[in-house]
């Protein structure tokens, strides 16, 4: 995986995907979210460590077929996992 520490803005960042995993990586502060999906559908976001985001740990907006499963979510100043305008998705395991 990847290893991001000190983003200005979100750890990591997808939007407009489909067919796409973020799995395994490492987010050490992030001034927005620690890992962030906009408008995708059928992705894994799995075995992830989040630690210290100014927003949400991890956050799904207009997402449909997904899982957010495994991860370690630390220290996120508004939630740790936040889904939002979401369908046919799992939070398992977190």
């Amino acid at each position: 995986g990847n290893q991001v520490i000190y983003s200005g803005a979100n750890g990591i960042a997808v939007r407009n995907g489909s067919g796409f995993g973020v799995l395994d990586n490492e987010v050490d502060f992030s001034n927005k979210n620690g890992i962030y999906v906009d408008n995708a559908g059928l992705f894994l976001i799995a075995g992830n460590d989040v630690d210290n985001s100014r927003n949400d740990g991890i956050a799904v907006e207009d997402g449909s077929g997904f899982g957010v499963i495994g991860n370690t979510v630390d220290h996120s100043s508004r939630d740790g996992i936040h889904i939002e305008r979401s369908s046919a998705f799992g939070v398992i395991d977190n």
